[in-house]
């Protein structure tokens, strides 16, 4: 991704709980679809060695909030993502939540050429299991600095709807309805729908059924 791309996915990152800071600002906070973040994470978590374990961190936390299926949807209709780091970033969030959620992805995942995450990192003697078996030499992932990378819960909960609606329980498709309202307070529910890939039938269904008397 060209630098712009990594700028706008590091303020992403950011706003979902990553402490990480981005050059560049934007004047409005805009919903932000988790499978497409994550996707778009396995194309720029390799720029900046700060980013890489920020992202790491981040997947070992929220991983398990991700919908396999969703993720599975956006590949097909042909985001672009890599396969290597897919491998890697699932192998993470499985390894900390086992309960394969993520294996109808493993067709999606590649390990047919070795790559360096950073270039200033070569040594495949001490490098990091869940990476190496996708091809990709990486530090290893310690796992002791989460407070330096991710932000408190309490923060999360408060300021990051979209991770917050998907921690309290609540369907994929609910959550990001609601997430996406709770952002775009003045959308209409053809675009909120459009928006988040959900079908309008389906949008109107969820608002019928769980936003009356409501406040999102």
């Amino acid at each position: 991704m060209n630098s712009s791309n990594v700028e706008r996915f590091a303020f992403q990152l950011s706003e979902l709980g990553g402490r990480i800071t981005s050059k560049k600002k934007y004047k409005e906070r805009a919903y932000i679809d988790l499978e497409q973040f994550f996707l778009n994470m396995t194309l720029c978590m390799n720029s900046d060695a700060r980013l890489a374990r920020c992202c790491e961190y981040w997947i070992q936390t929220f991983g398990k909030y991700l919908s396999a299926q969703k993720i599975q949807k956006r590949i097909k209709k042909g985001q672009d993502y890599s396969p290597q780091y897919l491998g890697g970033l699932l192998t993470i969030a499985d390894s900390r939540f086992p309960r394969g959620q993520f294996s109808s992805l493993s067709k999606y995942t590649s390990n047919k050429q070795e790559v360096q995450m950073l270039k200033v990192f070569k040594n495949k003697e001490i490098a990091d299991a869940n990476w190496l078996k996708f091809g990709i030499i990486a530090p290893q992932f310690n796992q002791d600095e989460k407070e330096k990378n991710i932000k408190p819960i309490s923060y999360i909960l408060e300021n990051c709807p979209e991770l917050s609606y998907r921690m309290k329980g609540l369907t994929t498709a609910i959550a990001d309805l609601k997430a996406y309202l709770h952002i775009h307070k003045d959308a209409s529910l053809y675009r909120a729908a459009k928006d988040i890939d959900l079908s309008y039938v389906r949008a109107h269904q969820i608002k019928k059924d769980y936003f009356l008397n409501e406040i999102i």
